[in-house]
């Protein structure tokens, strides 16, 4: 046995401790069924459905906008120098 290989196995042990776990069955699946079913219709209407694909479009502009609004800010904040050369991440 390798080094690489004890180290991999205690992550493999806790995959198998996790699928034969006997709370499983304590699974609410309802919200996953959702999750998957509203993923799934957010897939359609970005793969299919030009309209769809405006509409994602549109907030990602908006997302991006205000994620350069942030970074004026932290350049008000924080000053020029920091944000471009030192990379200040607080709210950005």
């Amino acid at each position: 046995m390798t080094a690489d290989d004890s180290r991999s196995k205690p992550s493999i042990d806790s995959a198998k401790e996790k699928i034969q776990n006997p709370s499983a069955g304590q699974i609410l699946w309802r919200p996953v069924l959702w999750g998957l079913g509203i993923q799934f219709i957010f897939g359609v209407l970005t793969i299919r459905w030009v309209v769809g694909r405006q509409i994602f479009q549109c907030i990602g502009d908006h997302v991006s906008t205000f994620l350069l609004y942030t970074n004026s800010g932290s350049t008000f904040a924080y000053g020029e120098f920091l944000v471009t050369n030192q990379g200040v991440f607080a709210f950005q």
